[in-house]
């Protein structure tokens, strides 16, 4: 508590000495400017940012780690008490993979699992105990600011073996249930796995041990509902046939598992792509987003043929949530006013399907046991 509280006092004592932080109000102020991805044009915008410069944001950062660690650590320590680590024995080796090895009875080098499986396993289970204690308490802590409390819980539990130190392999079930789960070997999977009920959260990696994308998803056997809740790929690896892969695979699992249905928060580039795949918003989401997509019409009239215009407001007068699917499927170019084509983020032309969708939320739902759902899921999903 006494370091939280000097932490404190040098942040008070800063910002009581330091100078007002000028806010933009017009050319010749000291902010860097910033680029900004239009989402529906694709264009690149420059705009002047807002807010305390970056030498500003970094000392506040550094105030807020600074608090963090002086916050998390009593409690590390506490929870080492309670809870003595175990250590691999003396003399052992990891291999590239994290994988450890010891000497066994004949002298032979060999996977520590393999010699001794209740140590090797209780090792790493503390190890993936200890790698997920700090930010978990942080957000108990600080009321759910983890993007905030990880920071500064990073260098009391978060990286307990040091800096490049091999991470603890998956287990053989761990290991099969990435495989069946995603269309991906585990050494591409970097996170948190657990077999019941299952769930995985975490970084998807190339080949080379590149982060290219995140996933979180959970199943809830009770229910026999998928929770599909992150999906994200970097921009060099989208529009790959990825994500296609990625969801064709978890819905054959599903399937496998007697699964009923697949829930997922569609935004931004999901609100588009999920319901080609054949999800559908519930009526509260779908009663929202026409009356969203509706303001969007309007918002470029000018840029419609007046039978497409009527079109889109014929399928927005509707009130069943399958009417999404006609939405996304509209191949029409979209067009600005002009008459040139809107581009996508990867510069390719953008459908009006894309146009209406794109940037858009609701929550949604993939029945496994509708045919129209999964024939429009299979049409889609499988195709080149």
């Amino acid at each position: 508590m006494v370091q939280i509280g000097r932490a404190l006092a040098d942040h008070v004592r800063a910002v009581n000495n330091a100078p007002p932080t000028p806010m933009y109000s017009g050319p010749g102020m000291p902010h860097p400017q910033m680029s900004h991805v239009n989402l529906y044009t694709g264009q690149v915008d420059t705009i002047p940012a807002v807010g305390p410069r970056p030498d500003e944001a970094a000392a506040v950062n550094s105030i807020i780690s600074g608090v963090g660690n002086a916050l998390i650590s009593p409690f590390v320590a506490f929870h080492e008490a309670w809870d003595p680590p175990l250590h691999p024995p003396p003399n052992s080796t990891f291999d590239d993979g994290g994988t450890i090895y010891v000497d066994d009875a004949n002298g032979e080098s060999r996977p520590w699992s393999e010699v001794d499986p209740k140590a090797a396993q209780a090792y790493y289970e503390q190890e993936r105990r200890r790698a997920g204690f700090a930010p978990s308490l942080a957000v108990s802590l600080l009321g759910g600011g983890a993007s905030v409390a990880e920071r500064g819980a990073v260098g009391t539990a978060g990286s307990r073996l040091g800096p490049g130190a091999p991470r603890p392999p998956v287990s053989a079930a761990e290991a099969d249930l990435i495989r069946n789960w995603l269309p991906i070997e585990p050494g591409q999977f970097r996170g948190t796995v657990r077999l019941d009920p299952p769930a995985l959260s975490g970084e998807l990696l190339d080949k080379s041990g590149t982060p290219i994308g995140s996933i979180d998803r959970e199943i809830d056997p009770a229910s026999k509902t998928a929770y599909h809740r992150d999906f994200q790929l970097s921009p060099a690896n989208q529009g790959l046939g990825f994500s296609k892969d990625m969801m064709r695979s978890s819905v054959d699992f599903y399937r496998q598992q007697g699964l009923n249905k697949v829930n997922v928060l569609a935004d931004d580039i999901g609100a588009y792509v999920w319901a080609r795949h054949g999800f559908l918003p519930d009526q509260v989401s779908w009663d929202d987003l026409r009356r969203s997509l509706a303001r969007r019409v309007g918002s470029f009239d000018a840029e419609l043929p007046p039978g497409t215009r009527q079109d889109v407001l014929r399928l927005l007068l509707d009130p069943d949530p399958r009417a999404i699917w006609a939405l996304s499927d509209l191949r029409v170019p979209a067009l600005t006013a002009s008459g040139e084509p809107v581009l996508t983020s990867l510069g390719q032309p953008m459908t009006l399907g894309q146009r209406l969708l794109l940037g858009q939320r609701w929550h949604g739902t993939l029945n496994l046991r509708d045919e129209a759902t999964m024939r429009r899921f299979d049409d889609y999903a499988r195709r080149r």
